[in-house]
């Protein structure tokens, strides 16, 4: 990171820890094998391979070869939701109006295909009505999708809860959590039968995730080659990014408890800090929400606007999800839990990492003070 930026776009994606970046940089320069081979370099890389899988297994208590790696959470997502569906008599999906877009969407093309989707109720806080998703619970269901940790507004939702609802009312329905913002900064026991999880959100590389499953054999196959993870994700394996995924979950997951109060510290900090701009704000991210997400909304302050004469400050933020940042569109998520499209479209969203410290926070809201105030000079002409 250059001298003088500042970084708050953690939730789009972290920056390699040093040590991650270290170990990259040594694997890059050993050689290694395609790990499928059966010489000594190959055996190697699937030495490198094994030694990760075995740690995830550990973690989520689950079989070695339920943990299935991929290219980051949109595979993962991707393969848990079109691999069970193809492998489902069933016809009904459950999920919420505030996934992700790598579900949102492939939960769209099933639509197309004749599946019904249906959606739970959220609050304004992105919480999933409970009573809602009970009600909507019937033997017809194949599928439901919940989000650990919502990407723009950082809502937790009670996964534990969710999973008992689900297994009281009908234990083959499927139970797919897209974890990528939890993984590694909050409790995440593995209540589901499918988790996605990726790498680069967690200070690893870019390009490599993992699906966590309770039983692969309900899940069919995206991709068709070489049999690799347990011939549900064919194609020879990136040797490198998988340990280095693993390296970095060592790490943050050794950290996460220590992370959490000084993220949080950071969180109401910049909270409060936002009440003394020279414009009306609204918090879109609720009390409960995971410190490392904060959305926020500068009434009659366009996000585009401000996150340019952020950038000039090179101060990093974004405005919503960094998959939807070219639509036009307000944020579904936003829209979801009540905003108008005003307040959607002047929303920005700054997350946090143990890297980022309470002077970059006052110095983010010093320049945001000084932005807000140039702003509404011009509003007020």
């Amino acid at each position: 990171m250059s001298e003088g930026t500042l970084y708050f776009d953690n939730a789009a994606t972290t920056l390699i820890a040093p040590s991650v970046r270290h170990i990259l940089k040594e694997l890059h320069e050993t050689p290694l094998g395609n790990p499928s081979g059966v010489h000594a370099l190959s055996l190697r890389a699937a030495e490198l391979i094994a030694e990760a899988r075995t740690f995830f297994a550990h973690h989520f208590s689950v079989d070695e070869k339920h943990v299935i790696f991929t290219s980051g959470g949109t595979e993962s997502n991707n393969l848990a939701i079109s691999g069970v569906l193809s492998n489902s008599r069933r016809k009904k999906i459950l999920t919420t109006p505030i996934e992700h877009s790598s579900v949102q969407r492939v939960l769209d093309a099933w639509q197309k295909k004749g599946y019904t989707v249906s959606y739970i109720k959220v609050d304004a806080e992105g919480q999933v009505d409970l009573d809602d998703l009970q009600s909507k619970l019937d033997d017809s269901i194949a599928l439901v999708c919940v989000m650990a940790v919502n990407n723009e507004i950082g809502s937790i939702q009670p996964i534990q809860k969710i999973s008992e609802i689900i297994q009281k009312r009908d234990p083959n329905i499927h139970f797919h959590v897209d974890g990528v913002q939890a993984f590694g900064k909050t409790s995440l026991p593995f209540y589901m039968d499918t988790l996605s999880i990726s790498s680069h959100k967690i200070h690893g590389p870019k390009g490599v995730g993992a699906l966590i499953c309770k039983d692969i054999q309900k899940l069919t196959p995206l991709l068709y080659g070489g049999h690799q993870e347990a011939g549900l994700r064919s194609g020879t394996e990136n040797t490198e990014g998988i340990y280095g995924f693993y390296k970095a979950a060592c790490e943050i997951l050794q950290k996460q408890i220590a992370n959490h109060d000084p993220i949080l510290h950071l969180n109401r900090v910049f909270r409060e800090g936002l009440s003394k701009l020279y414009c009306d704000v609204r918090l879109n991210s609720p009390q409960n929400a995971s410190p490392y997400i904060l959305n926020v909304s500068f009434q009659n302050f366009p996000a585009e606007v401000m996150l340019r004469m952020l950038e000039e400050k090179k101060i990093y933020v974004s405005a919503g999800s960094s998959c939807n940042m070219k639509s036009s569109k307000p944020s579904p998520v936003l829209k979801a839990i009540g905003l108008s499209d005003q307040m959607a479209k002047s929303a920005l969203r700054f997350s946090f990492s143990s890297e980022n410290t309470l002077k970059e926070v006052q110095t983010c809201l010093n320049v945001l003070q000084e932005i807000t105030h140039r702003l509404h000079q011009v509003v007020s002409k």
